[in-house]
C-alpha cells in the first residue's frame, strides 16, 4: 500500500526510468501541485486528498509488472489517463469530504486529460507519431 509520499516517491522513479520526451511529458503531470493534492474520486475509492496520487502509484504497480509493453508509452498513459480528475473533484477541508465540481458533468477527466495530452505533445518533434497515438490510446482504454 501506499501513502502520498511512498506513491510520489515511486512514480518518479518510474519516471526516472522512461526516455526523453516521455520523461518530460510525465514531469507535467507530477509536478502539478493540483495533481499532488487532488482526490481519485468522490464516494468510493481514494476519495481524499492525496488520492489521486496513490491511485496512480497503484495502476502504475499493476502495469509496470507486465514487462511484454513498451514501458514508456504505458507509464507515461498511466499518468495521464486520470489527470483532470482535478478539476472534477476538490477537497472540502469544512466538511472533511470530497466537493464534485461542474467539470465533471460539463467535460469530464477522459476528454479533459486527452484533450490537454493532445495539445501539449501536438508539436513535439522528439514524441513519434505512433507512441503518440498509443498513449493516447491507452488513456482512453484505461479510463
Amino acid at each position: 500500500m501506499f501513502d502520498v509520499f511512498s506513491a510520489q516517491d515511486y512514480l518518479w522513479e518510474v519516471v526516472g526510468t522512461l526516455e526523453p520526451p516521455f520523461r518530460g511529458i510525465c514531469s507535467y503531470v507530477l509536478t502539478d501541485k493540483m495533481f499532488q493534492k487532488g482526490c481519485g474520486g468522490s464516494e468510493h475509492h481514494h476519495n481524499y486528498e492525496g488520492g489521486l496520487m496513490i491511485h496512480t502509484a497503484e495502476i502504475m504497480k499493476l502495469c509496470m509488472a507486465n514487462t511484454d509493453i513498451n514501458h514508456n508509452v504505458l507509464a507515461t498513459a498511466v499518468i495521464w489517463h486520470d489527470y483532470h480528475k482535478i478539476y472534477e473533484y476538490k477537497w472540502n477541508d469544512k466538511e472533511n469530504k470530497v466537493d464534485k465540481l461542474d467539470y465533471r458533468k460539463m467535460i469530464g477527466h477522459v476528454a479533459g486529460s486527452f484533450g490537454e495530452f493532445w495539445s501539449l505533445t501536438e508539436e513535439m518533434d522528439d514524441l513519434k507519431k505512433e507512441d503518440r497515438l498509443a498513449i493516447a490510446h491507452c488513456m482512453l482504454s484505461l479510463s
